[in-house]
């Protein structure tokens, strides 16, 4: 009877550095695990600065479960609870019906019906983080423009 080789070679598995492999440093990504206040943009600092458990937990009452907690979803109806919020990322997801997810703004706009500028305002206000006016930079005029070609090329075709 023939020997069978193996599955795999194992030389690969001897040599391999599991130092710097990202699965065994829990690293994902490229990018740094820390960045400056200088290069965080205002949405990240706002998640930097508002806990996505306490803030998702104004709305439902979570359970920890592991490394992270769970409830019923709020957005579909459900016995058993599909919602997870992971406090390592400040992430949240729906493993139910809805299979719906993202972060403490996605879930504020859902739950309040809000478009992104008026979550991006409430939580910004909420956090102490300063927003920029909107400033009318000659863009009604271009608007305008906009308009005017609109209907004209309506009225071609």
């Amino acid at each position: 009877m023939d020997a069978k080789p193996p599955l795999f070679d194992t030389r690969f598995w001897h040599s391999y550095n599991w130092k710097q492999d990202n699965l065994t440093t829990g690293q994902t990504d490229r990018r740094p695990r820390t960045t400056s206040p200088l290069q965080m943009n205002v949405t990240e600092e706002i998640k930097a600065r508002i806990d996505a458990v306490e803030f998702i937990s104004r709305y439902l009452p979570l359970q920890r479960a592991g490394r992270s907690f769970k409830a019923n979803c709020p957005f579909h109806q459900e016995r058993t609870p599909s919602f997870v919020v992971f406090p390592d990322t400040g992430t949240w997801r729906c493993f139910g019906a809805c299979s719906t997810g993202g972060d403490i703004f996605s879930c504020l706009m859902q739950k309040e019906n809000l478009d992104f500028r008026e979550a991006l305002q409430v939580l910004a206000q909420e956090a102490g983080v300063q927003l920029a006016e909107e400033t009318d930079r000659g863009d009604s005029r271009g608007r305008d423009l906009l308009y005017e070609l609109n209907d004209k090329a309506a009225l071609f075709f």
